[in-house]
């Protein structure tokens, strides 16, 4: 085996959204390791922007017909969530628009939405809705930055890091709607060659977008990620911290991820008549539980159901059989 391997890269562009990469020459055997690498970083490791909440005056509820329009909100919520769009400035606060749309018959594209700084439309004709003339629509969206498939509790489950857009959402009529951070598709071949007597592998990535960003763009994101993995990796001793140190990265890990589980996940063991009070009182994840410094105050809790909570934390923490040092920074109630 080489001790440096030098790569041939080469884009056969077939659109402006669907590009076809070559890797080559690789070691026998590791085309498929390099290139199901590649592909997972294409799908994790990319940002994209995507709408994660819309309100249109009036409608109350996803499932609800929209007055003025030919399509149900729910279709209207599956095209807004597919919809291109080109990220120009990065953006961690989730930001908003406004559009008021007239009553007169006509189908409504991208070309019809207000520009903003960070974000633009590559897709003008890509179509949203139909307008039928019966009636004006004003509708608001609330725009998310993310990578990948990245979980919808970034917005929304962890209420503390974006306070103003969780007051937003307890607003009557504002709808949440699941982020499409994920804008590639992307395919691995790989072929074997014996070009001057020594066989290589040749590695095939096909990737295709859905115009936001420019299959290079995207490429070169993935790319740059895994590198800073493997420089990350390369860079580090064998030995350099013992097991100690990661089991207890192991747990804080994986209380981190139990904080922002939802009230009402089988492993909280919550009825739903306590988790439907807790969340009317504003309380949606565990962390939100953990952190409180009094229940007492929230309607219909007696001590009889705080004890019941009390519990059911109490379990959720000898099951995941977390130490002390790990809940030093919270208390259970």
């Amino acid at each position: 085996m080489n001790s440096r391997m030098l790569l041939n890269i080469k884009e056969i562009v077939e659109s402006s959204k669907k590009s076809i990469f070559e890797i080559y020459p690789l070691n026998v055997m590791q085309g498929y390791t390099v290139g199901t690498a590649l592909r997972r970083a294409l799908f994790n490791s990319v940002a994209a922007c995507s709408i994660i909440a819309i309100k249109i005056e009036g409608i109350s509820h996803e499932y609800a017909s929209v007055n003025g329009t030919r399509e149900d909100l729910l279709h209207i919520n599956n095209r807004l969530r597919t919809m291109p769009i080109r990220i120009l400035e990065h953006f961690d606060e989730p930001i908003s628009m406004t559009v008021n749309f007239t009553s007169e018959e006509r189908i409504v594209k991208c070309k019809d939405m207000p520009a903003l700084h960070n974000i633009e439309f590559p897709d003008p004709e890509y179509r949203l809705f139909e307008l039928v003339g019966s009636g004006d629509v004003s509708m608001t969206m609330w725009f998310g930055c993310g990578v990948g498939s990245d979980p919808d509790d970034k917005f929304f489950a962890q209420g503390k890091r974006y306070p103003d857009f969780q007051q937003t959402l307890s607003e009557f009529g504002v709808i949440r709607i699941i982020p499409n951070f994920s804008r590639v598709s992307a395919g691995v071949n790989v072929t074997t060659s014996d070009q001057g007597g020594m066989p290589f592998e040749i590695l095939t990535i096909n990737v295709e977008s859905d115009g936001g960003q420019s299959p290079k763009k995207i490429f070169d994101e993935a790319k740059e990620s895994l590198f800073q993995i493997f420089e990350a990796l390369n860079t580090t001793q064998i030995g350099q911290g013992d097991q100690s140190d990661a089991e207890e990265y192991s747990q804080s890990a994986t209380f981190v991820n139990v904080l922002s589980k939802s009230l009402n996940s089988h492993e909280i063991m919550l009825n739903p008549a306590i988790v439907s009070s807790l969340e009317a009182a504003g309380f949606e994840v565990v962390r939100d539980l953990i952190e409180a410094r009094s229940l007492k105050d929230v309607p219909g809790m007696s001590q009889d159901v705080i004890e019941k909570i009390r519990k059911a934390l109490q379990i959720l923490h000898n099951k995941l059989d977390l130490n002390q040092d790990v809940l030093s920074e919270y208390q259970l109630l």
